[in-house]
């Protein structure tokens, strides 16, 4: 059950002529049910229960006596959820779609979601990358990762922005001490100087959709991987690389026994619009089986996979 709890200022003369507020009402067919009020100093509290649809109504003043007679003039209802709403520049995150199958959700609908115009190119300490961060989170949560480190969620701050890390530890008792750390940056350009949204699809919604699809597919396994898994969607990496930086200088981080790094950036795109249907893989020298999987599975897929650095 979802409720809200709002503030409503007594008048102090500000209610004259057109007055506004921003009220929250529940999307429901009763009318004033289930409202209680209590005053604590010049405040009165508001409780509407149930609140199952919140939705943001501007009223004149006229409307605010559905509030109830004492409270007619200069109104704010602040709740939980409208600080959401504020927070995430109007954009709700969806909940997890779950299908016969299990998470009826795939890498279109996560990129679909992080490109949205709303979002605003996701570029850092923006409600745009609030709500990315936020969508991701949820998840993490849903696929049933867990918090890392000394960390109680899953956002790891660092003053410039957050990152967001989730942890499925390995099944092996001897191999679970090592991570394999998988991680893609979800943090975009925001804006050009033209005011034109950078939606970031490729650079880097698509690393952090296969960010996410990965976690589920692995998540759902029967067993468990060998060794403990940490998923990372960087903050900041258009900031240079910022996130990453940070992440790396965590004690949590400089203690760990981190046995191989994935990191997807720029996926889906031709590489410079010139060189077709193309993954490279860089610094692949060090794990030469999966350079050659790799390799195998996309000539299956039929995409040509051009190792960085690596000796044939």
């Amino acid at each position: 059950m979802s409720g809200c709890i709002g503030i409503i200022k007594r008048a102090n003369g500000l209610a004259a002529n057109k007055s506004y507020s921003l009220v929250l009402l529940k999307l429901a067919g009763e009318k004033n049910g289930g409202r209680t009020f209590r005053t604590v100093g010049r405040y009165k509290f508001l409780s509407i229960l149930p609140c199952p649809i919140p939705i943001l109504l501007r009223m004149s003043r006229s409307d605010i006596g559905l509030l109830g007679r004492s409270s007619r003039q200069w109104a704010a209802l602040v709740c939980p959820t409208l600080f959401i709403i504020f927070l995430t520049g109007c954009v709700s995150v969806p909940p997890v779609r779950v299908g016969k199958g299990g998470v009826g959700e795939d890498i279109f609908s996560h990129v679909t979601f992080l490109c949205q115009p709303q979002l605003n190119g996701r570029e850092p300490r923006t409600a745009g990358s609030r709500a990315a961060r936020h969508y991701i989170e949820s998840r993490f949560k849903a696929y049933g990762l867990l918090p890392w480190g000394h960390a109680r969620g899953y956002e790891h701050s660092f003053g410039y922005g957050c990152n967001v890390v989730g942890f499925l530890p390995g099944s092996d008792p001897k191999l679970s001490n090592e991570i394999v750390l998988v991680s893609a940056h979800y943090d975009h350009l925001g804006k050009n100087p033209k005011g034109q949204v950078c939606a970031g699809a490729a650079d880097n919604a698509a690393g952090v959709a296969a960010l996410l699809d990965t976690a589920y597919h692995l998540t759902s396994l029967h067993q468990r991987p060998r060794r403990s898994l940490l998923f990372v969607a960087f903050d900041c990496e258009e900031w240079m690389l910022f996130g990453s930086f940070a992440f790396s200088a965590q004690a949590d981080v400089q203690s760990a026994k981190i046995a191989a790094v994935v990191n997807m950036d720029i996926l889906g795109r031709d590489l410079l619009d010139v060189v077709p249907n193309t993954l490279f893989m860089a610094a692949s020298d060090s794990y030469p089986e999966l350079r050659r999987s790799a390799i195998k599975l996309g000539n299956e897929a039929g995409i040509r996979v051009l190792p960085l650095g690596a000796t044939s």
